[in-house]
């Protein structure tokens, strides 16, 4: 594979890096939130007008490759130098190059918890349940956001055919975060203002119960769970405390990394340059040397999700939808709705919010 460089951090699609442990208060119903600061205004916030937000290209959205080029691997890399790069640059997935003309599959966290989980035997499924799907660079803000939401997807490949002799090549990958934070900015007044209970917004499938494992939960097991209520995360909860509130942490998909494999000095492979990402990055076909790794706290003898888990940030009804998308565009995944004593009641996510915004933005 060639010498093990150290590479530019390309763009996270974990916000919620920064403050992975730390505990606080995102309302006065949760004692178990990462948000204790006040949320402050996203930089850059404009009143443009919906069209021109929606009609502007990607590069308004994504880093170009200078800052943070694309990272990925190829199809015959081991599956510890993806969970290592998944740790290291703190993504979701990464591009694999299939080799031999076949193009791109993402590899995301659900597939390592598949894996991991014994689901799938050994070689995960290539992110079948989020497919890997293509935008060009030219494309619009609006029709990238479109099929996002139509296809219910996280990220997707952007290519670039542009002076390009060997054809059309991977130049980045655009992510819900990404999205959400650029539209952050732009959100139509009334929307931003309006609060969950009167803009009716709860979240996805809010008929739906919601998935919780209690904290005594072996990891393992609750990772499984995961996958038998085909959900990406589930609410752990604790006994209530002496206040009387309950304390309520996450456990998804994009902890696995952390958990199995422990993060420590990088030993990713180098971010591809231009000129190979039109074919797999391991283009000599040199041996892969596995890299060596430590085994993450869900792998210690009686781990439980408690160990693993990270604090949840709740929401109530009284609070305004710019509140809810400004911690989904810059610090969590998901923001859980909770009832005046803090119970969770329903869960909403990035793709939630962009649903909603893209449905204000076309009326």
């Amino acid at each position: 594979m060639g010498n093990q460089t150290s590479s530019p951090v390309v763009a996270t699609d974990d916000p919620d890096l920064a403050r992975r442990h730390h505990l606080g208060s995102a309302s006065s119903s949760s004692l178990a939130s990462p948000l204790s600061d006040p949320l402050l205004p996203l930089p850059g916030s404009t009143t443009a007008a919906a069209g021109d937000v929606l009609s502007r290209r990607l590069d308004a959205v994504v880093p170009p490759q200078s800052v943070q080029p694309v990272c990925m691997l190829a199809h015959g890399d081991p599956l510890i130098l993806a969970v290592q790069t998944f740790n290291r640059h703190n993504i979701s997935s990464l591009p694999i190059a299939m080799g031999d003309g076949h193009g791109f599959e993402f590899l995301d966290v659900t597939d390592l918890m598949a894996f991991v989980s014994e689901q799938y035997g050994d070689d995960g499924n290539f992110s079948s349940r989020n497919p890997t799907l293509s935008v060009p660079r030219s494309a619009t803000v609006g029709a990238t956001l479109r099929q996002l939401v139509t296809h219910r997807a996280h990220r997707l490949l952007i290519t670039d055919d542009a002076n390009d002799d060997k054809g059309t090549s991977l130049y980045q990958v655009v992510t819900q975060t990404q999205l959400l934070r650029y539209l952050s900015t732009s959100l139509p007044p009334a929307l931003a203002s309006a609060t969950l209970a009167e803009a009716q917004f709860f979240g996805t499938n809010a008929d739906q119960p919601l998935r919780s494992v209690d904290h005594a939960t072996p990891a393992f097991a609750a990772m499984a769970q995961c996958l038998a209520w085909a959900v990406h995360r589930v609410a752990v909860t604790y006994p209530a405390s002496e206040t009387g509130s309950p304390k309520l942490g996450v456990f998804g998909a994009w902890d696995v990394p952390a958990a199995v494999v422990a993060p420590h000095p990088p030993t990713a492979r180098p971010v591809v340059p231009k000129s190979g990402r039109t074919q797999s990055p391991n283009p000599n076909k040199e041996k892969t040397v596995v890299p060596a790794w430590t085994p993450g706290p869900a792998c210690v003898p009686g781990a439980t999700v408690a160990a693993v888990c990270r604090p949840a940030a709740t929401v109530d009804l009284d609070d305004p939808v710019s509140r809810v998308v400004g911690l989904l565009a810059t610090r969590v995944r998901e923001v859980f709705l909770v009832d005046g004593a803090g119970c969770p009641l329903h869960i909403i996510t990035q793709g939630d919010c962009l649903r909603l915004i893209l449905e204000h933005m076309q009326e």
